[in-house]
């Protein structure tokens, strides 16, 4: 009887432990399991993209951070840019040509660089600005565009109410944001670019057309302080520019894919150097 009892008792002791145990292993596999689904969480997708418009930075290959736009890109923090119509809101930026190496598109954009980058020149600021104000108070300047052009739409809001000319290149828009000079400006992006550099178009948000002038170093000012920028493709084919930040391609090295009738946002900088390949 004694026996039967202890047996009993020592069985029941046993299922207890084991039991308990057995809960343990469940309670540490969920947790483990928990564990090793958010470790192959993709760092990206932890990320609160609460604002429209949030890009991916990208540092050689890895996410660093989000951010609003490409203008919050740390100005001369990296060798390499780069901006790709086809990737959307992710920006690779590369701390040396090393990394910038294992970049799938590595030997696409040095194939497509062309052999004579343009020296963008200085400007006089204050010049520029006098010589818009005039424009401006007259209304007009002589040489309007005409107003049977058409021009593809782009991301600007306001820019498709106008008639912009028609373009065979690239395309840089470039806006500013204020109550004095609300302006659009568009410069064509040709491959020599000495034939285009100082001929641009623009429009005040206060004046009903499009007019056309020339100032020297005024791509390179549009560049550095537009509030706005972009490069549209209007082809067929895809194209390339590539920015640099210093003279003779060097500094930051900002290149840009982009595909048929298709844009990219322009970081806000001081560019000094420009290369385009159209189609």
């Amino acid at each position: 009887m004694k026996q039967t009892f202890l047996k009993k008792w020592l069985n029941f002791r046993v299922m207890g432990s084991f039991t308990m145990l057995l809960g343990a292993f469940f309670v540490l596999q969920a947790c483990s399991e928990d564990n090793h689904v958010n470790s192959d969480i993709d760092a990206m997708e932890s990320v609160d993209f609460d604002s429209e418009g949030t890009m991916k930075l990208m540092v050689d290959g890895e996410f660093k951070q989000s951010i609003k736009s490409v203008n919050d890109i740390e100005d001369g923090a990296y060798a390499y840019v780069v901006i790709d119509s086809k990737t959307g809101n992710t920006i690779n930026a590369y701390t040396s040509e090393v990394h910038f190496k294992k970049n799938a598109q590595y030997h696409e954009f040095t194939s497509k660089m062309t052999k004579n980058a343009y020296v963008l020149p200085d400007f006089d600021m204050d010049q520029i600005l006098a010589e818009e104000n005039a424009a401006r108070s007259r209304g007009k300047v002589p040489a309007a565009v005409n107003s049977k052009a058409t021009h593809p739409p782009t991301s600007f809001d306001h820019v498709a109410e106008y008639p912009w000319p028609d373009y065979d290149d690239l395309v840089a828009h470039f806006e500013t944001d204020g109550s004095a000079w609300d302006s659009h400006h568009s410069v064509e992006l040709a491959t020599d670019m000495n034939l285009h550099n100082g001929t641009y178009h623009y429009h005040y948000s206060d004046l009903n057309a499009v007019y056309s002038s020339t100032s020297i170093g005024r791509l390179k000012s549009l560049f550095q302080y537009s509030d706005h920028s972009i490069i549209q493709n209007p082809n067929f084919a895809r194209s390339y520019v590539f920015l640099y930040t210093g003279t003779n391609r060097t500094g930051t090295r900002y290149f840009f894919a982009i595909d048929a009738h298709d844009y990219v946002d322009i970081p806000a900088r001081e560019y000094n150097t420009i290369s385009v390949y159209n189609y």
